[in-house]
């Protein structure tokens, strides 16, 4: 890809895959969880496992994740060689790191 990008390719669509990655944490959550996220026997749930902050944390890490292993591997992410900047890329990493913990 950053062949690619080298010979003058200006525009990759990243959304499917992006969209992908955020859908997937919350299918893995509802899965893992789903006697908590749905009513099984006439229970209510577990409010730990349904609330949208519980699996939205987990969606957002994962879209987090994924888009700053794309901008790695463009050469767009601060620090790497293309970029030359190391500036900002605590930041990225303690974004990250945070909303998985969240």
């Amino acid at each position: 890809m950053r062949e690619a990008i080298a010979a003058g390719v200006v525009k990759i669509n990243l959304d499917t895959d992006a969209q992908y990655a955020f859908t997937r944490a919350i299918a893995d959550h509802v899965l893992t969880n789903y006697d908590g996220v749905l009513r099984v026997d006439g229970g209510i749930g577990r409010k730990a496992a349904y609330d949208p902050r519980s699996w939205g944390a987990k969606a957002e890490a994962a879209l987090a994740g994924h888009i700053a292993a794309v901008a790695e591997q463009f050469g767009s992410a601060p620090g790497t060689a293309q970029n030359g900047s190391s500036r900002t890329s605590g930041r990225v990493a303690r974004f990250a790191s945070a909303r998985a913990l969240s």
